[in-house]
């Protein structure tokens, strides 16, 4: 079962039962699925009972709860520097991981990511839906692919898990704690007003960045 929040009027988050979103930007020739979630739901039934316009899909990073849905797609772009995540990945692994998600019974994965034939590599920096321009913003520091996409007509940008109110520094494909507080510190210059992260259904006022940043900054200070 996927929830799905309008969040502006164009703007949806889907979030699956395993509690990771995908957001979903509506312009007027062309969609933007931002993720796919865990791929324990039919991401794609609930993208399409929404519109029926043309997608561009785009992974925020390769971690496997932003992109097991992925092979439910045609065609989804993904930073080449996070094809060393999903390469290491493989079924045992997927399902296992799926299994301490959630308690429900779900179809076991029967085909690792590196095997998709849907995985494009990303090789733009911007796109167009139409009447809304999108960006393509690197966001290093969660993995060393993790990107952004910012929606400069609606003050939007689409953060991934790289500008979660509490910040991972310690999973295995994190870099290091100056490069995540250099993206924190960049983003600041950014024009934009709310963002969106891929664990939440309600959008964040940028001025929460500047805490996080300080909070970085001062961190750097004690143990670096």
């Amino acid at each position: 079962m996927i929830t799905i929040t309008k969040v502006l009027e164009n703007v949806y988050v889907l979030k699956d039962r395993t509690d990771c979103c995908a957001n979903l930007v509506l312009g007027k020739e062309r969609a933007l699925l931002f993720d796919t979630g865990s791929g324990i739901d039919d991401m794609k039934r609930a993208v399409r009972n929404i519109t029926k316009l043309p997608l561009i899909v785009i992974d925020s990073h390769g971690h496997f709860d932003h992109i097991v849905g992925n092979d439910q797609f045609d065609e989804v772009y993904l930073s080449e520097m996070d094809f060393p995540i999903i390469e290491a990945y493989d079924t045992e692994l997927l399902n296992r991981w799926m299994k301490d998600l959630t308690e429900e019974t779900i179809q076991p994965f029967s085909m690792p990511p590196r095997e998709w034939k849907c995985i494009r590599r990303l090789d733009f920096d911007s796109f167009e839906l139409g009447d809304l321009r999108c960006e393509i913003i690197p966001l290093r520091g969660h993995t060393a692919g993790s990107i952004g996409i910012w929606i400069p007509p609606l003050r939007l940008l689409l953060s991934g898990d790289a500008l979660t109110p509490i910040m991972c520094l310690n999973f295995q494909n994190h870099l290091s704690k100056q490069i995540q507080y250099e993206t924190l510190n960049r983003v600041q210059s950014m024009n934009f007003d709310f963002y969106l992260t891929s664990h939440q259904d309600k959008l964040y006022p940028k001025q929460l960045l500047r805490t996080a940043a300080g909070w970085s900054n001062g961190f750097q200070r004690l143990y670096v």
